[in-house]
């Protein structure tokens, strides 16, 4: 069994991540708003500049704000793509996080990983567990995202219907958090093909950087994760539900 507040503590962790992410979006518009409205001052309109000069144009279509000139709007919706990126990490370490301790106390949901004498020798009991925990979540990223889905479906007891429903978001967002790192947040047939494996309708853009209303929804959508999940694994697994 499982303590519940265990499980809770992972899930409140991340929502207070959530709401820093989302507390630095505002704070950016905030400030180049002000610094687009005070161009004597260098300090901050300066540099509010630079900043702009550096950042691919395609950044300043994303966010239609009144009052920001064109050029000075890229700076936001840069600055939130690297927010977004962080968010998919947080959803990806909370989903690592959860199903390490699942699997923790439930060892059999993992079969016959086989881990090394060595290893348990060098590690003892929870720490060789906890090595093949982690070995075998680490097998699950080479899947395909709807079959990885489906296989954390199934380490949680939960039912692919409920589970896929919060999971086909967050594929989503991992596949745009993959083009913006390693192809300029540029759409791509691999981002094409992982969305429409689970029934997501393609965007009409080709630049798919973070805008203000995308991001917005993916905050929603990963609140809606780690609040499904956690109420399921406490409602499943913990001591408290078994009293």
């Amino acid at each position: 069994m499982i303590e519940a507040t265990a499980l809770q503590a992972l899930r409140d962790e991340k929502l207070i991540r959530l709401q820093a992410l989302q507390g630095c979006d505002r704070f950016v518009a905030h400030a180049t708003s002000e610094a687009a409205w005070d161009p004597f001052s260098f300090s901050f309109f300066g540099n509010l500049r630079s900043a702009a000069d550096a950042i691919p144009a395609d950044f300043e279509e994303l966010d239609k704000r009144p009052g920001v000139k064109v050029q000075d709007r890229r700076v936001q919706p840069y600055i939130r793509s690297q927010l977004f990126i962080a968010l998919v990490s947080e959803l990806e370490d909370f989903l690592k996080s959860v199903l390490t301790v699942v699997i923790m106390a439930y060892p059999g949901k993992i079969g016959s990983e086989q881990v090394t004498v060595e290893v348990v020798a060098q590690l003892g009991r929870d720490g060789a567990l906890r090595f093949a925990a982690e070995k075998h979540l680490n097998q699950l990223f080479y899947e395909t995202p709807l079959d990885y889905g489906k296989k954390i479906a199934k380490l949680l007891s939960m039912s692919e219907e409920l589970f896929l429903s919060v999971w086909s978001p967050i594929v989503e967002m991992k596949a745009r958090r993959d083009i913006g790192v390693h192809n300029g947040w540029v759409r791509n047939d691999i981002y094409d093909r992982r969305i429409t494996a689970v029934g997501a309708a393609l965007p009409s853009m080709t630049f798919l950087g973070a805008s203000d209303t995308y991001f917005e929804g993916a905050l929603k959508a990963s609140a809606a994760l780690l609040n499904i999940v956690t109420d399921h694994c406490v409602t499943k697994f913990s001591v408290d539900q078994k009293n």
